[in-house]
C-alpha cells in the first residue's frame, strides 16, 4: 500500500473513481490511529485503546488513516487534526462528484427495467386496472354518500388518475 501526502492521496483518489466509471468499485475506509503506530505490528500484539480524551488532545499524535481501494490499487494517507478540516472538504466534493453518476446510472436501469415489465404484462395488466378503477369510484361514491357532499378534488383526481384520465389541473 503506497502513503502518499493529502493532496496526492486526492488526485490519486480522483484517478481511482475515473478508472472504476465503467467498471469496478473503489472503497474508502478511515481509521484512528496514533502517528506511531501506522506501521504493522508483529502478529499477537494488540494495540492500545486509547480513550476519546486522549483522541482530542492537543499534540496527542493521533488522525486519521485514510484508505482506497480500486481492484489490486491501493493508496492511503494519514490525515493530521489540524489538516483535516481542508481535507474533509476536499473529500467530500470528489466523493460527491463520482457518486452522482453512480446514482443516477442505477436510477436510469431502474426505470428501464419497470417499463420492460410493463410491456411484459401487456393485456393482462389493463383488466386490473379497470378493476381498479371501479374499486376506486365505488369507495369514492360510498364516501360521498355517507358524508352527503360532493367528492373533493384529491378524490376526483385520484379516481381520474386510476382511470387513466388526465384533469384540467396541474
Amino acid at each position: 500500500m503506497v502513503q502518499l501526502e493529502n493532496d496526492a492521496f486526492l488526485t490519486e483518489l480522483t484517478k481511482l473513481f475515473e478508472r472504476s466509471r465503467e467498471a469496478g468499485t473503489v472503497t474508502c475506509t478511515m481509521k484512528i490511529v496514533n502517528e506511531n503506530e501506522l506501521k504493522p505490528k508483529p502478529k499477537g500484539t494488540k494495540r492500545s485503546t486509547p480513550s476519546l480524551e486522549e483522541i482530542r488532545a492537543i499534540g496527542s499524535g493521533y488522525g486519521v488513516l485514510v484508505r482506497a481501494t480500486c481492484g489490486k490499487r491501493k493508496v492511503s494517507t494519514f490525515v493530521r487534526p489540524e489538516k483535516a478540516a481542508k481535507f474533509a472538504k476536499s473529500y467530500q466534493t470528489i466523493q460527491l462528484a463520482y457518486m452522482d453518476f453512480a446514482v443516477a446510472e442505477t436510477s436510469k436501469k431502474k426505470k428501464m427495467k419497470a417499463k420492460a415489465k410493463a410491456k411484459a404484462k401487456g393485456a393482462s395488466g389493463s383488466a386490473k386496472k379497470s378493476n381498479a378503477k371501479s374499486t376506486v369510484e365505488k369507495g369514492q361514491e360510498s364516501k360521498s354518500k355517507a358524508t352527503g357532499s360532493e367528492p373533493s378534488a384529491g378524490a376526483k383526481q385520484a379516481a381520474g388518475a386510476a382511470s387513466g384520465k388526465k384533469t384540467g389541473k396541474k
